[in-house]
């Protein structure tokens, strides 16, 4: 591994923690060049109809990951016996189970959701999987998207939320890219499902519109594929 270093002309990297490592261990000429979302396609509207049919006249809120200890669902799932009874009553809470998904965590998950469904009349929906197109959708018409990781790079699902007009939380991970993450999102810290729940109504009731602005102008910025691509083109012309 360490001659393949050396004796490459150029290594490139998706985050700036990945590179500085880079630079620390080999002299070789390093760039950052981040994996992007299609941004322009992502801002056109996608058509509700992509929606699943019982979400065409319901407020819900969105959590994209799917069903893997790593993205600690559980911990969304436990915040909402904690919301107020308006969120509950106004919102179904929509999952997305995946293809390669952790059964015995998506049992869990699923009892959870049905104990919920029983005591506090908590409507949900589970999805099995959907398309690229469906997920766009799924993010542009949410009232809040949710990602709660023990450990991420940069989430590909959160900039496609923020591309959408998404409100968006995420877990306040180290090494989150600043460029995309500073000021664009409410980040949570811990894993207190209070805490989140607090979280969540603050974004239902009040969540700041310049984190959306701010959100759209910096993944157009640095997290675009199309110009991403470029930086690889013009790196592989030079070498």
């Amino acid at each position: 591994m360490k001659y393949t270093f050396k004796k490459a002309s150029a290594v490139t990297s998706t985050s700036d923690f990945q590179i500085e490592n880079i630079k620390a261990m080999f002299s070789v000429k390093s760039q950052l060049i981040k994996t992007g979302i299609n941004f322009e396609e992502i801002q056109q509207k996608q058509n509700k109809d992509l929606l699943d049919p019982s979400l065409k006249a319901s407020k819900y809120i969105f959590s994209p990951r799917f069903f893997s200890p790593i993205y600690n669902i559980n911990l969304q799932i436990d915040s909402i016996e904690y919301l107020k009874k308006e969120i509950i009553n106004t919102h179904v809470f929509v999952f997305i189970k995946g293809k390669n998904y952790n059964s015995d965590y998506a049992s869990k998950i699923q009892k959870k959701l049905i104990n919920l469904s029983k005591s506090l009349n908590v409507r949900y929906l589970i999805l099995d999987f959907i398309t690229q197109k469906e997920m766009w959708c799924y993010f542009q018409n949410a009232s809040l998207t949710i990602m709660t990781p023990f450990s991420d790079g940069t989430p590909n699902s959160a900039l496609e939320a923020m591309a959408s007009n998404s409100p968006l939380i995420i877990s306040d991970l180290p090494h989150l890219d600043k460029n995309l993450f500073s000021n664009t999102c409410l980040k949570f810290k811990g894993n207190n499902p209070e805490v989140l729940a607090e979280l969540i109504e603050t974004s239902i009731s009040n969540y700041p519109s310049n984190l959306l602005d701010n959100a759209i102008l910096n993944v157009e910025k640095y997290g675009n594929r199309s110009i991403e691509m470029n930086k690889l083109e013009y790196l592989y012309d030079i070498i």
